[in-house]
């Protein structure tokens, strides 16, 4: 059975920037994994520049930057732990880390 949480996904394109805001308003003793996937299949994602920052109810939590170096489609950020620990990847691959 799907995992389902409370999670809402929002996306506001601005020229050649896309800024995504999600919010887990209720978050369920699971694990979570946060990747980013190069869609239009043109120039490596890491040439990119694309930034995630991460936000906790006192600001400003954690930042990544897309890795430089790596070869693939997804750009694996970070893991949630099931206690709520930030795992970082931070890695670009051809696949999704650890996912069905």
């Amino acid at each position: 059975m799907p995992l389902q949480a409370e999670v809402h996904a929002n996306q506001e394109t601005i020229v050649n920037f896309a800024l995504e805001t999600i919010t887990i308003s209720q978050r369920f003793t699971e694990k979570y994994k946060y990747y980013v996937y190069n869609w239009s299949g043109g120039a490596s994602i890491t040439t990119s520049q694309a930034e995630i920052r991460v936000y906790d109810e006192t600001g400003l939590f954690k930042t990544y930057s897309i890795p430089i170096t790596g070869d693939g489609r997804y750009w694996c950020v970070f893991d949630i732990s099931e206690t709520g620990q930030f795992i970082d990847q931070n890695i670009v691959q051809n696949s999704a880390h650890g996912l069905p």
